[in-house]
């Protein structure tokens, strides 16, 4: 038998590949599911949070997985349900066995790997104590709960406070369960801070940090647990141990990719996702502005094989928009890389990326761990919160991108908000300042310490970092534009849009200058008040101005 195209998974990848193979013009595909029917771990995820990206509305995991299967069903795309693949050769032959279509060997023009994942098992934790009955993963759980209809266990200790283990403790609640702790092994809970509350908070659960079990206890069926809490290095601290009566136990410990099929085909495994190594662009290029490199580029990594490469820039850009191809969603942690790679371009003369939209991955993990707007994380501290493990170099091009990468599985949907990029923002810029529509009480006015100088205190932080009238988040003042002795100014706020900003300023008997700040209502008259502002020249803030020299020196 030969196909042009097998997807080995009917999850929602799997799904998502065969109708994007269908639109581009494959019509022999064919979906291979070892379950008995297709939409994966979705059918079994009964919560609502999908599909506010794809679909622009709530689902819950079957509705989400639904909409996948009748794409599928509509184009005609046959699916074998009940289906195993036992072996898959590196030239793409797959060997297949199920009830109904026994045993085949199947040969593909291409092969679309989508197995997904199982839970780490307790053999991998090496938890002493015996193998009584009363252990569970906690999507075994789940599966029994939303989809067979069992219970596993009516005293529940869960062990992991992933999403999976928080959701699994409410649902547990729900069904009539006591759920005795949430024990979580490192100083913060790797679920989102919704599920803490919605799932813990909501109905009283504790969690425990910095705690594991240390012993099981029970023969024929568990009877208990015992806790204790662990050091930076994760190590039982003596003197700390609790014992907690139970008769279920709920491990949410991790995932494992099933790559068994993966290396039966002959694909790399990477060292930090457990997967296949996937398509990548890395290039050294030679310095070629500068006489010589400074000494904290001299300590960034691989600065020597850049001196001694052949590639120069030019080269390497064009080969790195050909690798891009021309349907790329661009991503970065932070939101500089793109207007570096623009600006070195501009000073090649060579054309601008191709970037129409791009996603602050940094901005967007802040939002979704409901960090304030004037906080950001350094890609380190947020791979260690993720739990990744941190075997490669930072400060490397390609490693902080697969990083980068990987951290995109913590982030929720509504968190990745496109931004235009840099050049385009400009020109929308000179249009014009729109602001929120949003209306909000008046604002009491803020005192603002006196300074020596009136460039002082328009440029200090506590006349510059203004909260937002509706959620507090923090924004910051870029420039004031002066009319009389009364400044104005403009904070964005990343949930509601931009808001003016008025500080009246006054000379003091002392010789020092004082500020009264305040965001008036968004009325008429202000937003009138502004614009005849905007036609003076702006005081630029000293980290603006300092944007600015970097940018005119970059020029020359």
């Amino acid at each position: 038998m030969k196909a042009d195209g097998i997807v080995i998974g009917g999850g929602p990848a799997g799904l998502a590949a065969a109708v994007a193979a269908r639109k581009s013009g494959v019509q022999d595909i064919l979906i291979l599911e070892r379950d008995s029917e297709l939409g994966g771990i979705l059918n079994q995820c009964i919560h609502a949070g999908f599909g506010l990206h794809t679909f622009h509305q709530e689902l819950t995991g079957p509705e989400y997985a639904q909409r996948y299967i009748d794409a599928v069903h509509e184009r005609g795309i046959p699916a074998w349900t009940d289906c195993m693949v036992l072996d898959i050769t590196p030239d793409r032959v797959l060997t297949v066995t199920g009830r109904a279509v026994g045993l085949q060997q199947i040969r593909a023009q291409a092969v679309v790997l989508a197995m997904g994942c199982r839970e780490r098992p307790r053999g991998a934790l090496n938890i002493a104590g015996t193998r009584p009955a009363g252990i569970w993963s906690a999507g075994t759980a789940q599966r029994m709960v939303n989809m067979e209809g069992y219970l596993p266990g009516r005293q529940v200790v869960i062990l992991g406070s992933g999403d999976i283990g928080l959701i699994m403790a409410r649902r547990m609640t729900l069904e009539g369960a006591e759920v005795k702790a949430v024990a979580e092994v490192m100083p913060y809970s790797g679920g989102l801070k919704r599920n803490i509350v919605q799932c813990l908070d909501d109905f009283d659960i504790p969690l425990y940090l910095s705690t594991t079990v240390v012993e099981i206890h029970g023969q024929e069926h568990l009877t208990g647990v015992t806790l204790a809490q662990v050091d930076d290095k994760r190590l039982p601290i003596p003197g700390t141990e609790r014992y907690i009566p139970c008769d279920t136990l709920l491990l949410s410990v991790g995932l494992l990719s099933e790559n068994e099929l993966t290396r039966q085909a002959g694909a790399a495994l990477d060292a930090v996702t457990g997967g296949p190594v996937v398509d990548a662009f890395n290039a050294h290029i030679r310095p070629s502005i500068y006489r010589k490199l400074s000494p904290v580029a001299k300590k960034l990594p691989e600065s020597a094989q850049a001196l001694t490469s052949e590639l120069d820039f030019p080269a390497a850009y064009q080969a790195f928009l050909d690798w891009c191809g021309e349907d790329t969603l661009w991503a970065e942690w932070g939101a500089q890389d793109h207007g570096v790679l623009a600006a070195n371009a501009a000073y090649w003369k060579l054309p601008a990326p191709p970037v129409t939209a791009c996603i602050d991955l940094q901005a967007a993990f802040c939002r979704t761990l409901e960090i304030g707007l004037g906080r950001r994380i350094a890609l380190e501290q947020a791979a260690e919160y993720c739990g990744l493990p941190l075997i490669y170099e930072f400060h490397n091009a390609l490693h902080d991108a697969l990083y980068a990468a990987l951290i995109t599985a913590w982030l929720t949907e509504s968190s990745l908000l496109p931004t235009v990029p840099r050049a385009e923002a400009k020109h929308k810029r000179r249009r014009g300042v729109k602001f929120s529509r949003e209306t909000y009480p008046k604002q009491p006015r803020q005192k603002i310490t006196p300074l020596p100088e009136r460039e002082q205190l328009l440029n200090s932080r506590q006349a510059r970092i203004v909260p937002c009238p509706l959620c507090r988040q923090p924004g910051a003042v870029e420039s004031w534009y002066p009319q009389g002795d009364v400044y104005y100014g403009v904070f964005r706020c990343e949930n509601h849009g931009l808001f003016p900003v008025r500080m009246s300023v006054v000379h003091r008997e002392d010789g020092s200058w004082q500020g009264r700040r305040v965001v008036p209502p968004l009325t008429d008259p202000e937003r009138a008040a502004f614009a005849a502002a905007r036609e003076n020249e702006p005081f630029h803030c000293t980290r603006e101005k300092a944007k600015r020299r970097r940018r005119h020196r970059k020029a020359k």
